[in-house]
């Protein structure tokens, strides 16, 4: 299982999707968010150039999506003719989900990081999503960086990718 073993067992939604919530809605449904998701991307992708570059990246991909949105990407290895390429990178995503959302929350932040997994040909070891309850908790989930880049690469389908985040 991917979130945190301290989480409380009545923990909400953490994840609701828990191998359950994707069965039942369906797989259409699921293909039809994650059309959706795709289809609010800026048209190109941001340059990620600089120490910055990449955090900033997600914070103007991903607000529309999470809600108090805080992110920590590092680009941890540069590489390239002048070293100024970015090579490998870290993720910490920090948010409040809205009730109801975790599973379209979740698949935005992964298909996004996954983007620019693919299009920057990153090496990450790391992809972590805190999640911020009302009460101030915050639960872990870690998200293996390959699982999401073979979901935006469609090798996955979103429905699978949930199902196997929620350990299922």
């Amino acid at each position: 299982m991917l979130v945190a073993p301290d989480a409380p067992a009545d923990a909400p939604a953490v994840l609701a999707l828990g191998g359950t919530d994707a069965p039942q809605q369906g797989a259409d449904a699921y293909l039809d968010m994650d059309n959706e998701i795709r289809g609010q991307w800026l048209e190109r992708p941001r340059d990620i150039g600089g120490a910055s570059g990449l955090e900033e990246a997600l914070l103007v991909e991903l607000p529309c999506m999470c809600a108090k949105l805080k992110v920590r990407a590092p680009v941890t290895r540069w590489g390239g003719h002048k070293g100024q390429e970015p090579q490998a990178a870290d993720f910490l995503i920090r948010y409040s989900p809205r009730p109801g959302e975790l599973d379209r929350e979740l698949a935005a932040i992964a298909l996004v990081v996954g983007r620019y997994l693919s299009i920057y040909r990153l090496d990450s070891e790391r992809l972590t999503v805190e999640l911020e309850g009302p009460d101030g908790v915050l639960r872990r989930v870690k998200m293996p960086p390959k699982e999401a880049l073979r979901l935006y690469e469609q090798q996955v389908s979103l429905v699978d990718f949930l199902t196997q985040l929620a350990g299922g």
